[in-house]
């Protein structure tokens, strides 16, 4: 099975990112938008794993300190891929979420889990494949203050041809 570690958030949240997103899609020519259900920020992915690496992944989940209790988003930005984009909202800087995604990423290493070596940039994908039209201004959004609702170990997988995230452990970290 193919799994990452992730932030997940209240229904709430995901209807407010929910909105951007539609004024992205809006706005775009063409692209594969995020479903409101698969809105989360990875912490780590990990990629495939058996069932005996998933509980080591289990335990190691269980073992981090507790992160940070609110994110706050940044702007709108993207990665370039060619003429597409993969449109995101970025984190504004947060000690806590960083410290949580390090501590996270030596108890992989030292468990023998690859991770990626690429600097963290903490984000919420909202689609990849985009292509913008010039119109839309995307860092003219608001900051959405988010409240975490846990962390958890996530399954990715295909249900009838639809992209569908699954947690598969989860540490709650405030019910709302």
């Amino acid at each position: 099975m193919r799994v990452f570690f992730a932030i997940t958030f209240y229904e709430k949240t995901k209807d407010k990112l929910l909105e951007y997103k539609n004024l992205v899609a809006s706005n775009s020519i063409k692209g594969k938008f995020t479903d409101k259900d698969n809105l989360h920020l990875t912490l780590e992915f990990i990629g495939e794993v058996d069932e005996k690496n998933l509980k080591v992944l289990i335990s190691i989940l269980h073992r981090l300190q507790k992160g940070p209790i609110n994110l706050v988003t940044s702007d709108i930005g993207s990665f370039k891929r060619g003429n597409k984009e993969i449109i995101w909202f970025g984190i504004k800087k947060n000690e806590e979420l960083i410290e949580l995604q390090r501590e996270l990423k030596k108890l992989l290493v030292d468990n023998k889990f690859k991770v990626d070596d690429r600097k963290y940039t903490p984000h919420i994908t909202i689609g990849r494949q985009i292509i913008i039209d010039n119109k839309i201004k995307p860092n003219k959004f608001e900051s959405i203050e988010i409240p975490i609702r846990s962390i958890v170990i996530m399954e990715s997988k295909r249900v009838n041809e639809k992209l569908v995230y699954e947690p598969l452990e989860e540490i709650i970290l405030q019910n709302m």
